[in-house]
């Protein structure tokens, strides 16, 4: 799969398989020159399923135009919807900056300040996503990263 989605993705190239779950698989890629988060989910074949997939991929698009901003991925490029090689479709989400580490392997090896910080930001993050009529229904520690100094929720 790796080769093929340059050529079924614009802009993509230099794809690396990073993970996957029952929303889909997760990609590296390099993204118009940019090392970007590439996110492919599952297109369910089940009419009803499909509809409930389309209002969700809506609302993923719709989060993350709304809340963009610290702690939320910036999303680059979305899109849904036919594609001359595959008889389903395709669907998939273009996001950045990748991230380095999950809270999870954070916590092992943490100082209090830098705890305080990471709950600081976090809490700064989900007061401002609520305070934009959204909230966030799958936080735990894989759903929590960083890079640079910086924590973001994804998922």
């Amino acid at each position: 799969m790796e080769r093929i989605i340059p050529k079924l993705i614009p802009g993509v190239t230099k794809v690396k398989h990073l993970g996957e779950g029952s929303y889909g698989v997760i990609y590296r890629c390099i993204w118009e020159g940019e090392e970007c988060v590439l996110k492919l989910p599952k297109i369910p074949t089940d009419q009803k399923e499909k509809e409930d997939f389309e209002e969700q991929f809506k609302n993923e698009v719709l989060f993350a135009n709304e809340c963009r901003g610290e702690g939320i991925l910036d999303l680059k490029a979305s899109y849904y919807g036919k594609h001359a090689l595959l008889p389903t479709g395709i669907a998939y989400l273009i996001y950045a900056p990748v991230l380095d580490k999950t809270l999870s392997s954070f916590l092992s090896n943490s100082s209090k300040e830098e705890m305080h910080e990471m709950i600081r930001q976090v809490i700064s993050i989900l007061v401002r996503i609520n305070s934009l009529g959204w909230y966030h229904r799958d936080i735990h520690v894989e759903n929590i990263m960083h890079k640079e100094g910086k924590w973001y929720l994804i998922d």
